[in-house]
């Protein structure tokens, strides 16, 4: 009998469970979607309460106060100047602009102005600079707050540049056509020599060279530094046309009359225009055979040695220089 109202209870336990399983089954997605509506009618509500959280109210940014990140732009700043009378303009960007805001400008430390742009944000001013590098700020300001600010440099340089020339010198004779230009300013100065543009290593030197006509001349170097001032160097020259030097070659031999075989030294001399002509390189030749070069000394010598040819006659000895050439007569016999 117990038995039996056991298994009752557990029968009717299995049904409770099923309907359960199902109950849960059913109502869940319906309870999900109510309890969502009522969230959402619950945003409504909010949203009608305090619209400005829905984020379609536009915000208003403060008039004052902050820092734009902008720059003043000053036209047509120079990095170098001579001038010290300095007008510097420029406009300040649109959206940095509002009724009250001033523009500051300092000079070295100092404020030199305070001036409100134009309705098109265009500002100008005069300034008077001190010789050296001057530091300049522009200062965009609504009351005390910051809205914007630039800062520039600007070196007032009225000296002019430091030349010298060091080739040719003053009253100079140069031989032939070619004409050698040497000297040194400032570092960055431009370089020009009779009106060509020459390229100055970064100390300030500089070397240039052309071809002129002979003749009386005046060589003009002029130097310009980055403040546009310049210093010119005139140096007159008389520039002479090459003239045609006239080689002489001349070979003596040591012995004239040898047996085949036998060693011979030629001593050959060069001149031009009678003049010793030093490291002139000649070559000789005995007959169609080259035998070797040397370079003449200070007094124009230079000595070569050969065998003379094992076959009996006369054999030419030819020397060769620049431009000439001299021969001597070797008698072979046995």
């Amino acid at each position: 009998m117990a038995a039996r109202r056991r298994r009752r209870l557990l029968a009717l336990e299995g049904v409770f469970l099923v309907l359960a399983i199902l109950f849960v089954t059913v109502a869940t997605p319906r309870l999900a979607g109510a309890v969502g509506n009522a969230f959402d009618d619950l945003g409504a509500k909010m949203g009608e309460l305090f619209p400005a959280l829905q984020g379609s109210k536009v915000i208003d940014l403060p008039s004052g106060g902050g820092t734009v990140n902008v720059d003043l732009t000053a036209q047509g700043l120079p990095d170098f100047t001579r001038e010290p009378q300095l007008k510097i303009t420029g406009r300040v960007p649109e959206f940095a602009m509002a009724a009250g805001r001033k523009l500051e400008i300092t000079l070295n430390g100092s404020v030199v102005s305070s001036i409100e742009p134009d309705a098109g944000g265009a500002f100008a001013a005069s300034l008077t600079l001190r010789e050296g590098p001057n530091a300049m700020a522009l200062t965009l300001l609504s009351g005390t707050d910051i809205i914007a600010h630039s800062s520039y440099t600007v070196v007032l340089d009225r000296q002019p540049p430091l030349l010298t020339l060091t080739r040719p010198a003053t009253g100079a004779t140069i031989e032939g056509t070619n004409v050698v230009i040497e000297g040194k300013s400032e570092a960055g100065a431009t370089i020009t020599v009779d009106g060509r543009t020459v390229i100055p290593a970064q100390d300030g030197s500089f070397s240039d060279s052309y071809t002129v006509i002979p003749g009386a001349m005046t060589i003009t170097v002029t130097a310009r530094d980055r403040a546009g001032n310049e210093t010119t160097v005139k140096t007159p020259v008389t520039v002479k046309a090459p003239t045609t030097a006239s080689i002489a070659v001349t070979v003596t031999l040591d012995k004239v009359k040898v047996t085949p075989g036998t060693i011979v030294t030629a001593m050959v001399q060069v001149t031009a225009n009678g003049v010793a002509k030093a490291d002139e390189q000649v070559t000789l030749s005995v007959g169609v055979i080259t035998i070797g070069s040397a370079r003449t000394n200070a007094a124009g010598i230079a000595f070569i040695g050969f065998a003379a040819p094992p076959n009996e006659g006369d054999a030419a000895v030819v020397v060769l220089a620049t431009g000439a050439s001299g021969r001597a007569t070797l008698t072979v016999a046995k």
